[in-house]
């Protein structure tokens, strides 16, 4: 993508968006994007495609935001996690509009770091062209202990980033 990345956070379904709101996107100056919540149990594929195909049409980046790509028992389970996402790159990963994943938002716990951390390398290794994206929450001075484990904000962004391999860091 060529374009300075300026996009919003998606908390509608597919169902609750229409191909048509796209246009309202392009004339906000949305270039990279959140779908909305895609489940393949609750929604339909074929309406995220269309979406997708909808954002294509306006050189729109997406982060496709697939209960299937969420991070949950990523460190425990990285084969069970690998075959979700890839379930979810067979689904919309070659689609010319889709930029990368969300892979979730705001760990806190020990354990929400090590599976996000697991999902994301799992993520660059499965589809290497894709960003995978996690949502890191604004942890505040104090926390650098108490939550993130580290010295400093700068060890512990350092860390994380080479620890999962990040790309990006939200």
């Amino acid at each position: 993508m060529q374009k300075f990345p300026i996009g919003f956070w998606n908390y509608t379904t597919v169902e609750q968006t229409c191909p048509e709101a796209v246009e309202d996107w392009e004339k906000l100056g949305m270039t990279l994007t959140f779908s909305p919540q895609y489940d393949p149990v609750r929604h339909s594929r074929q309406a995220l495609l269309d979406l997708l195909d909808a954002c294509r049409s306006r050189d729109i980046g997406v982060i496709v935001n697939d209960s299937r790509t969420r991070w949950g028992n990523a460190a425990s389970d990285p084969a069970g996690y690998r075959e979700r996402f890839l379930q979810a790159c067979g689904d919309f990963g070659k689609h010319p509009a889709v930029v990368g994943f969300h892979l979730g938002d705001e760990p806190y716990h020990p354990q929400d770091f090590a599976n996000c951390a697991a999902a994301h390398r799992i993520c660059l290794e499965a589809a290497p062209e894709l960003l995978p994206h996690i949502n890191f929450l604004p942890y505040w001075p104090g926390q650098e202990k108490t939550v993130l484990k580290a010295a400093s904000f700068r060890d512990w962004a350092a860390g994380m980033v080479k620890s999962a391999g990040l790309k990006v860091l939200c």
